[in-house]
């Protein structure tokens, strides 16, 4: 990192809370070995934190952070529970794109006009959006398989925002690799793939 950098412009580090010198070989080794030491802790921290999630997963905890559009969470039992009144639009714009197959503009247009509710900024502010929808937010929504009633830890490589990143097979990792989480469906399988 920046030890190399200063290294390469021939600047020597001296520190003067720990006994190493990088003009020297050993004060230079030191460097490399506290480097080396922090990438591993990082990398357990990163392997123990995986497991965590795949165990508390298989156990059937939500652990993909803030709920969608349509749930919320129960702290009690850590699992997601069905939002009647958002659940209720979500399954309404999935039947305009399934059925009367409008593009994702027109579901926005119908969404702003019916004065539906908009998900909140935050789920730690608690503030209200601007109360508009934009077809990106509803694009996630019609792209999210939550609303399946499983949900899949590990199943992708990034996180998709859009439905081409869900049935990109680049996208995708091995099915040996998911974990699946049960939850309250919004709408069934057949129409998520339509």
């Amino acid at each position: 990192g920046v030890v190399k950098q200063l290294t390469a412009f021939g600047v020597k580090l001296i520190s003067a809370t720990e006994p190493f010198d990088t003009s020297t070989t050993i004060g230079n080794y030191m460097v490399q070995l506290l480097g080396a030491t922090a990438e591993m802790d990082r990398n357990n921290i990163v392997e123990r934190t995986t497991s965590g999630r795949k165990m508390s997963a298989k156990k059937g905890t939500w652990v993909f952070g803030s709920p969608a559009y349509g749930y919320t969470y129960n702290k009690t039992t850590q699992r997601l529970e069905i939002k009647e009144e958002e659940a209720k639009w979500v399954k309404q714009f999935y039947e305009w794109l399934v059925y009367e197959q409008l593009p994702l503009r027109e579901i926005t247009r119908k969404a702003n006009e019916l004065k539906i509710l908009t998900p909140l900024i935050s789920s730690k502010s608690k503030r209200p959006s601007t109360g508009l929808w934009y077809p990106r937010t509803i694009g996630r929504i019609l792209s999210n398989d939550t609303y399946t009633g499983i949900k899949y830890l590990g199943k992708f490589k990034q996180s998709p925002t859009n439905y081409k990143m869900v049935t990109d097979p680049r996208n995708i990792n091995p099915e040996s690799d998911w974990v699946a989480v049960s939850i309250p469906p919004i709408i069934s399988e057949q129409m998520y793939l339509s």
